[in-house]
């Protein structure tokens, strides 16, 4: 289950345009863990 999430693009995508998004786990607590990445 996701609680929320947040991407932010530094250009536009093409409509259908493929990408990767490369994700690790920062940290966690007792409830989540959160993640951060970057897309190429």
């Amino acid at each position: 289950m996701l609680a929320g999430a947040e991407v932010n693009f530094m250009r536009s995508l093409a409509p259908l345009q493929k990408f990767d998004r490369v994700t690790r786990i920062v940290t966690w607590d007792e409830e989540y863990f959160y993640l951060g990445g970057v897309t190429i």
